[in-house]
């Protein structure tokens, strides 16, 4: 059994939640795909690195999780692709 895949992004403030994110799914035996950002900078564009997390989803083939965090106070969200027919 493969093991599923989880993108993940995240703007500035979301970044040490990323990393940990990062090292829990690898500790639970999933593959963690990380589109950004990968250093800290007050002024990161949030949307470029949810919509890479985004598209990093396959719309077919195995399932993939998506991760997204922001500095608002809004919860992260999270989204599960299923394969297509």
């Amino acid at each position: 059994m493969c093991a599923m895949r989880v993108h993940l992004g995240c703007d500035h403030a979301g970044l040490e939640l990323k990393d940990h994110l990062i090292g829990w799914l690898e500790e639970h035996g999933y593959e963690p795909v990380d589109h950004g950002p990968f250093v800290y900078d007050a002024v990161d564009d949030y949307p470029v690195f949810c919509l890479r997390a985004a598209e990093g989803s396959p719309p077919t083939g195995r399932p993939a999780s998506t991760a997204s965090a922001s500095s608002s106070a809004a919860p992260a969200t999270a989204s599960r692709s299923r394969p297509t027919r």
